[in-house]
C-alpha cells in the first residue's frame, strides 16, 4: 500500500499531528485535499469533513517503529501533548503498542514487535 485518504474536521491540526509524530511533510493540495508524504514515499491524503465520519471501532492506520523504546517515547510525547488514547501503552515479550486518536477522530496504532526468526 502506498496511499491512504482519511477525513478530518481540522486539517491544520491533523497536519501538525502527522508531521510531529510520524515525520510527514506537505506534498501538495488539490481540490481542498491536503496530501502529506513520509520518508518512504507513502502518501497520506487528508480530506476535509464537516462532521466526524462514522467509522467502525476496529478501523485504524498503523505505524510500526524500530523498537519498544520508540513506542514508549512516542506515547510519552503524545501524552504530554494531550493526545487522546483509544488503548493505552501495553507491552509483552517482544512487542509494545498503543492506539491514539488523531485530531480528525481516526484511530492510529503505534507498535513494534520482534522480527520473526524464520
Amino acid at each position: 500500500m502506498n496511499h491512504l485518504q482519511i477525513g478530518s474536521g481540522d486539517l491544520a491540526a491533523s497536519r501538525r499531528f502527522y508531521e510531529r509524530y510520524f515525520g510527514f511533510r506537505e506534498a501538495f493540495s488539490e481540490d481542498g485535499i491536503l496530501f502529506l508524504r513520509d520518508s518512504t514515499g507513502f502518501l497520506l491524503a487528508l480530506r476535509p469533513l464537516d462532521a466526524p465520519a462514522s467509522l467502525p471501532p476496529w478501523l485504524h492506520i498503523g505505524f510500526r517503529v524500530s523498537n519498544a523504546s520508540e513506542v514508549k517515547a512516542l506515547h510519552q510525547a503524545m501524552r504530554a501533548d494531550g493526545v487522546m488514547f483509544a488503548r493505552d501503552l501495553a507491552e509483552g515479550d517482544g512487542w509494545a503498542a498503543f492506539y491514539c486518536v488523531d485530531p480528525g477522530g481516526f484511530n492510529v496504532e503505534v507498535s513494534w514487535d520482534k522480527p520473526d526468526p524464520s
